[in-house]
């Protein structure tokens, strides 16, 4: 093609580098402009990217095919003018005609995508609306639960108090002289009663700690009376069973701001719960202060727990023994107010144990309460009057 035009010929390397440049250039910003074009991901792109390379190869191609005819002698100029023009309005066409089917079919990929999209949104928005109303109908029976739970115990509460009144009143000889037997009868009643109210209020207690309604009353008092003063209402129950009971308290009393009541009915729990599940041996209740953290542990040497069943004892209602004949009493609701009371007072409780081997739970709540809550002292001695230090019962 150079004979063509002496005048305006260029050497092929120059070409060549022109060639390259003028590339360059057009690629050299991709965010407008033909390279924005050729590197889009819609249908811009795609039409781009198919019709670009035959616009300009088309007529260089269809050029060289007539100039070859025409100098063969094949054809004349008018007759190869023609071919060349029928020529190129046919590869457009067909072009055209493709591209068209080409971007018809993106059109219906892309509705039929946007048709899914808008069912899986759906199916996602029913399946979200379904469960929030089954956490609103749960949240609701818990709430029915937990209410049903504290009315039944408030009521339970008014007969048994009743009971336990006149058992004291009998008992105290208010209307007429008692037997030796009568009398024993009588402790039987007063000790069924007793444990039936401590069964009841830790019925209380889970309801009131589940719907977050168990208020903490911050206080000031003794770590080694109030360890003393739970491991006292519990002894006798070691004594029956004839375990070696033993508290260790610290060597130097310190005071603890926690909620004294709550802390006591975990202490006692933990520790009726060990004597419970202990035939022989002992149960060992000791504490120790660790960067301002007071840890008890309290270990007996019964029966265990297995492993796959640690964290299951924290469970509401969960009983070691799930059968209808179990020897252990209770509600199985021990573990999980004491959990949850230690949590409430910014601390926790955790278990290690073995088959055969015996458990250890401890313990821990902060030695200070929470900055900006009101402290009460309790008028309790700072070191306890009858300390129970490795007593055998």
């Amino acid at each position: 093609m150079y004979s063509l035009s002496q005048s305006t010929g260029m050497a092929l390397p120059t070409a060549i580098a022109h060639l390259i440049l003028g590339v360059g250039i057009i690629f050299a910003v991709r965010d407008r402009g033909v390279a924005s074009l050729l590197m889009d991901e819609g249908a811009a792109g795609v039409l781009t990217r198919r019709l670009l390379p035959a616009a300009l190869l088309a007529p260089v191609v269809l050029g060289i095919v007539r100039l070859a005819g025409e100098s063969a002698g094949i054809y004349e100029t008018e007759f190869g003018t023609s071919l060349f023009a029928l020529a190129s309005i046919l590869i457009y066409v067909i072009l055209v005609l493709w591209s068209a089917r080409v971007l018809r079919n993106s059109d219906k990929e892309r509705v039929d995508l946007l048709a899914l999209e808008q069912q899986a949104r759906a199916h996602a928005e029913k399946a979200r609306s379904e469960a929030e109303a089954a956490r609103a109908e749960a949240e609701r029976a818990n709430n029915s639960k937990t209410d049903f739970l504290a009315v039944m115990s408030h009521e339970l509460r008014t007969p048994l108090t009743a009971i336990m009144g006149y058992e004291e009143l009998l008992s105290d000889g208010i209307t007429g002289p008692v037997t030796e037997l009568q009398r024993q009868q009588l402790g039987r009643i007063n000790a069924s009663a007793r444990h039936l109210l401590g069964l009841i209020d830790e019925i209380l207690t889970f309801a009131r700690v589940d719907i977050g309604r168990e208020r903490v009353r911050w206080e000031s008092m003794s770590v080694n009376h109030t360890l003393t003063d739970a491991a006292s209402l519990v002894q006798p129950m070691a004594a029956d069973k004839k375990l070696r009971f033993v508290v260790e308290l610290l060597d130097e009393d310190q005071s603890i701001q926690t909620d004294g009541t709550k802390l006591r009915q975990m202490l006692v729990n933990l520790l009726s719960n060990g004597i419970k599940f202990t035939d022989k041996g002992e149960v060992r209740l000791g504490c120790a202060v660790n960067a301002s953290t007071l840890e008890v542990r309290i270990a007996d040497t019964g029966v265990g727990i297995a492993a796959e069943n640690i964290e299951d004892v924290f469970e509401p209602f969960w009983q070691a023994e799930q059968t209808a004949t179990r020897k252990t009493g209770g509600t199985g609701l021990g573990l999980s107010v004491t959990r949850k009371l230690a949590r409430l007072l910014g601390g926790d409780v955790t278990v290690a144990s073995r088959m055969g081997a015996g458990t250890t739970f401890l313990l821990t709540l902060p030695m200070k309460a929470p900055a900006g809550e009101a402290v009460r002292r309790r008028d309790t001695p700072t070191t306890p009057t009858n300390p129970l230090r490795a007593v055998r019962i």
